[in-house]
């Protein structure tokens, strides 16, 4: 079940099974796969301000490595939104 994850870092991202995440955009292309490295786990991440969706050591690498800009905030926050309706979060 789709569910909102906290990290260190402080991204929006949100938890959420590659049946749950086909089952709502397939229809608009969504296949679950990882958007960096192209795997095919079974759970995923989808990180709002990139807009993709991440296996689960994909999304670690991204969460150790990488600080949220604050010039980033409008699109994150727009894109994490319109993910928490439309999984009802």
């Amino acid at each position: 079940m789709a569910q909102i994850i906290e990290n260190p870092a402080g991204f929006k991202v949100i938890e959420i099974t590659k049946s749950e995440l086909v089952g709502k955009l397939g229809h608009m292309g969504a296949v679950g796969i990882c958007d960096y490295c192209s795997a095919a786990p079974t759970n995923g991440f989808y990180v709002a301000v990139l807009d993709q969706w991440y296996c689960p050591e994909c999304y670690n690498r991204f969460i150790q490595e990488n600080q949220p800009d604050p010039d980033d905030d409008w699109f994150e926050n727009i894109r994490f939104a319109w993910f928490k309706k439309l999984f009802n979060l």
